[in-house]
């Protein structure tokens, strides 16, 4: 059983164990929600009124939607004690960016993930806000990366592990310097990179 699913399938399909929601869709097909380790939720907001449900209304701006404004990126770092990749995941600076992507966009904008946010520069903050952005537009691009369990709307795994630099490539050459990728665990979460082309 995948841990989270949301895929759309033909009406009448068997159902995983873990199905908490089904929607019929007008085509015939229904979208099913699957989570085995009861990490989702699903609640019903108004279009346009997104900002004023309690668990939305302190999340960032969406990288693709809205964009990455350099300016206030580089704002919000400032005087800020944590790790350069617990910034980046903090879902109140920028909503949606995960581990895997974490990664990617530090290792892209060369900077090291136990970097202190604050001592990020202006012209470093827009490097990294820069990688971000490219590193979920190839995801998009690619239907987003499948590990073990992920799968896009029509239950068809993502291509984009296939185009990851560093993450889950511990031991592997780094594709720019080819030092071999290191592996650490930073607040419980797997975290990749390359040690020397990656400043601390």
């Amino acid at each position: 059983t995948r841990a989270i699913d949301s895929s759309a399938v033909p009406f009448g399909d068997e159902r995983a164990k873990h199905t908490h929601l089904v929607l019929a869709l007008a085509d015939g097909r229904e979208l099913r929600f699957s989570d085995a380790r009861r990490f989702g939720q699903l609640d019903v907001v108004t279009r346009g009124k997104e900002r004023e449900h309690v668990a939305l209304k302190d999340l960032g701006p969406d990288p693709i939607v809205d964009g990455i404004d350099p300016v206030a990126f580089f704002a919000r770092s400032r005087k800020k004690k944590a790790q350069l990749k617990a910034f980046i995941l903090d879902q109140t600076v920028l909503a949606g960016v995960g581990n895997i992507y974490a990664s990617e966009a530090l290792w892209l904008s060369k900077l090291r993930p136990t970097k202190r946010a604050g001592r990020l520069t202006e012209e470093k903050a827009t490097i990294l806000a820069k990688a971000i952005d490219e590193v979920l537009r190839t995801s998009l691009a690619n239907h987003g990366t499948s590990l073990r369990d992920f799968v896009d709307g029509d239950g068809a795994e993502g291509s984009n592990y296939d185009y990851l630099k560093v993450y889950d490539r511990k031991g592997q050459p780094c594709p720019r310097c080819k030092t071999s990728i290191r592996r650490s665990v930073l607040q419980g979460r797997a975290t990749y990179f390359c040690p020397t082309c990656q400043t601390p």
